[in-house]
């Protein structure tokens, strides 16, 4: 009889063991996933791709939450784009001061700058890439590829930082890289040619030279007669021929 009670007794005792440790796995199990779950998105790579393109709240350090544009479907293999800059139907103005261009402006569902504010905190939290589509208005489209892409803060007026081109469109933005940004209130550059005022009227990353690229620049028709519009140097070789839409987006390189 002992021995009968002993061995139930080692079976309740084993029994109750492994009831604990399912327990405490379970548990452990439960503990990851909301750790998982109370991880915020720092930027739109964070943001699951099955989601779709829209609108997110992210959480980038230093600044609390603000809303963004995610793309999720635009080469995400490797995860979401956020969006910093967008033109489409020339309904937003761009031609706008440095404080707005510190800020951001416009409708995240239409046309938009995001803020050079939160564009340096995002790119400050890793190493991030740009991507940059265009369209002309014969609905001819090409995109530039960049490996790094950087701004600074703004004690550095906002300088740009790229490398690594591929892509269709042409290497304009070369011309603009560790150059300042530059509004109509803040002009953080000298051009070398009086002309270049006139070919540069939207803030951006200007260059001293003129040729570059400028996709903040005025609404215009394509082969309008006016400079000052929006374009992309190297991909059709003229200031004249204006762009219809643009979209720059960044992603971090995990």
């Amino acid at each position: 009889m002992m021995a009968i009670y002993v061995n139930h007794t080692e079976r309740l005792v084993l029994q109750l063991k492994e009831e604990l440790r399912k327990s405490l796995q379970f548990d452990n199990t439960q503990g990851r996933m909301e750790r998982v779950s109370e991880e915020k998105p720092i930027d739109c790579t964070d943001i699951h791709v099955s989601q779709g393109s829209g609108i997110y709240t992210i959480y980038p350090k230093g600044i609390g939450r603000i809303n963004i544009y995610c793309d999720l479907d635009t080469h995400n293999i490797r995860g979401g784009w956020t969006v910093f800059q967008r033109r489409e139907t020339g309904e937003e103005d761009f031609n706008r001061e440095w404080i707005d261009y510190e800020n951001g402006f416009g409708s995240l569902r239409k046309e938009f700058w995001l803020g050079n504010s939160k564009l340096y905190i995002i790119t400050d939290q890793g190493r991030y890439e740009l991507m940059v589509m265009i369209e002309d208005f014969k609905n001819n489209k090409a995109f530039a590829r960049y490996k790094s892409f950087k701004i600074g803060d703004v004690f550095s007026n906002y300088k740009l930082s790229i490398e690594g081109y591929s892509g269709t469109a042409g290497n304009s933005l070369r011309r603009n890289n560790n150059r300042p940004f530059t509004t109509k209130d803040r002009h953080n550059i000298k051009f070398t040619d009086n002309k270049c005022e006139i070919y540069e009227e939207g803030p951006w990353w200007l260059q001293e030279t003129c040729f570059g690229a400028n996709l903040n620049g005025k609404y215009l028709k394509e082969k309008s007669v006016y400079y000052g519009g929006i374009y992309w140097y190297d991909w059709r070789k003229s200031y004249k021929i204006t762009l219809q839409k643009t979209t720059m987006m960044i992603r971090r390189i995990m």
